[in-house]
């Protein structure tokens, strides 16, 4: 599987799993390639702690994970919930547990994904 170009060597690391099932995260409005950029991506010139982390997407399992991000960080109060399902043809994951959520995870895009086409804006109803 070919992954990002800025995704560096040995990464995703070998526990990462094929992605699969519903995922959430935060988009700033219909969901679109922007939304899906990695903190990599993002700020090229920043050092982080792991630059395998650095170039993968935060992503939930549950729904819960973004709504407690959104209740505890104000700049996510006005953001919405998208909500997409993985196959294991859009890349690999891993749970990085967050101090917010359990199940937060890493996900690492396949070179061709293009996750703003599947994934779509969640109402406060839909919290299932």
């Amino acid at each position: 599987m070919k992954f990002r170009p800025h995704v560096p060597n040995n990464c995703p690391p070998e526990d990462a799993n094929f992605t699969s099932g519903e995922v959430y995260r935060m988009t700033k409005e219909k969901p679109s390639d922007s939304d899906f950029l990695s903190f990599r991506e993002l700020k090229p010139e920043k050092s982080y702690p792991s630059e395998c982390i650095a170039s993968g997407l935060s992503v939930y399992t549950k729904i819960e994970g973004v709504r407690r991000l959104q209740a505890r960080i104000p700049r996510f109060r006005k953001m919405n919930v998208a909500r997409g399902n993985l196959n294991k043809t859009h890349g690999k994951m891993k749970n990085t547990p967050s101090q917010l959520h359990e199940s937060h995870h890493t996900w690492w895009l396949e070179s061709n994904c293009t996750p703003w086409a599947f994934f779509e804006i969640l109402n406060d109803e839909d919290d299932t």
